[in-house]
């Protein structure tokens, strides 16, 4: 759980149990990877979240992101390219989409 300002990478076990929270004063600039994130605060760089990726309402995330789930709060900022990978079972149906903002 980050409520501060990081600078460099952040790398969390790549089982699914992993949770990353960049929590609302949280800050983190470099790239992050983790089963699970979960952004409240400011991320500047790449995320893979191996698993779910949470993005609330006064998220705001500069970099592209790559993720199997996504849900993205109505007042989000996103900035970069995403990309969607399928459940294991179904590695075939990937999709990218291209956002440049989200704004409720």
């Amino acid at each position: 759980y980050l409520e501060g300002r990081i600078t460099g990478h952040v790398h969390a076990s790549s089982d699914q149990t992993s949770v990353l929270v960049v929590g609302n004063e949280g800050q983190l600039r470099g790239e992050v990877q983790a089963a699970h994130v979960k952004v409240f605060g400011r991320v500047d760089g790449p995320i893979l979240a191996l698993g779910s990726l949470l993005v609330h309402a006064n998220a705001q995330i500069n970099g592209n992101i790559e993720y199997s789930l996504i849900e993205v709060h109505d007042g989000a900022q996103l900035l970069g390219v995403l990309h969607a990978n399928a459940p294991k079972q179904a590695k075939n149906r990937e999709q990218t989409v291209v956002l440049d903002a989200i704004a409720g």
